[in-house]
């Protein structure tokens, strides 16, 4: 999704809406959870937003709204726009598991990139050398699809860490480096 406002009044941000069919509105993105997502205010200059919805099955057609939430926390909703993913354009995951974190070595924002294969609860999680649970990025029911996080490790030591991706029966681990 891409948009650009003229101008903002008291805009504290937006969200993101998906529903598949006759289902219920589902939550893909807000203000909250995604900083590119969070509005300027009141202001006379044009601001452009993008978003992508990287879990998306080809052949499905997809809904999506978008909320201006203002800051009283009333949203109004723009026009609902359908998406229908071709089987060429789709970017299902071939395998399960973790990519190439990148920059590695970091300071201080790790980008991390996962496919998952099936529907299942995920959670990411960082590990320090001996197991121990230093992060956690991600704890929820997650679909099939690309995913990305990044972890800000500006407040933990430099040294290795390792990248753990569990979804449903699969699990998956990197080791990524931090330098300061």
């Amino acid at each position: 999704m891409n948009w650009e406002t003229a101008s903002e009044t008291e805009n504290s941000g937006y969200v993101i809406q998906r529903k598949i069919a006759n289902s219920a509105w589902e939550n893909l993105a807000d203000f909250h959870s995604d900083p590119t997502l969070e509005g300027h205010g009141t202001t006379s200059e044009s601001h452009s937003y993008s978003w992508l919805d990287e879990s998306v099955l080809p052949g499905t057609a997809y809904q999506y709204r978008l909320g201006d939430v203002d800051h009283a926390n009333k949203t109004v909703w723009h026009d609902v726009v359908e998406i229908t993913m071709s089987e060429e354009g789709s970017q299902m995951p071939a395998e399960f598991g973790l990519q190439a974190a990148f920059p590695n070595p970091f300071n201080p924002q790790l980008t991390i990139r996962y496919g998952l294969t099936e529907d299942a609860q995920t959670s990411v999680k960082i590990l320090n050398l001996q197991g121990q649970t230093v992060a956690t990025l991600e704890n929820r029911f997650q679909k099939v699809g690309n995913h990305e996080l990044q972890w800000q490790a500006a407040d933990n030591a430099s040294g290795v860490y390792l990248v753990e991706v569990v979804s449903g029966e699969k699990s998956d681990l990197r080791k990524v480096l931090l330098t300061k």
